[in-house]
């Protein structure tokens, strides 16, 4: 056998390889789409079956929450926090102290608009 024979066969031979590599490929790129129409659907179904019941306890909640704020002159809400990515989630709680105010974010910093308590020598001084 010639040596371009030699190499004409090797390089079929290479050529059926990379042709069998490319399907390979593909057939994993066709897998792995489906897979993540897969978990797609079954997080759907999943929200679907949760996502009410989580409704219904945070407006059970908000219903209280809200009742209680009314009750001291002040209004407050607590919602779900929606967000694409499911981790990002939140059960926000609103609230308003005064009339003047719009409902606001209830964090660390937002208190009732008395005294604060970011100082510790405030604290030491009692």
């Amino acid at each position: 056998m010639s040596q371009i024979e030699e190499l004409e066969k090797k390089l079929d031979s290479q050529q059926q390889k990379a042709e069998r590599k490319e399907r390979e490929i593909k057939n994993a790129q066709v897998r792995s789409c489906f897979c993540s129409l897969e978990v797609v659907c079954l997080t759907k179904q999943s929200k679907d079956n949760w996502k009410p019941a989580l409704e219904k306890l945070v407006g059970s909640i908000g219903a209280k929450f809200s009742a209680a704020f009314d009750r001291i002159g002040c209004a407050g809400e607590v919602r779900i926090s929606e967000h694409e990515d499911f981790e990002k989630w939140a059960i926000d709680i609103l609230v308003k102290f005064r009339d003047e105010e719009k409902l606001q974010l209830l964090t660390g910093q937002r208190q009732s608009g008395g005294v604060s308590f970011h100082s510790p020598s405030f604290i030491s001084g009692c």
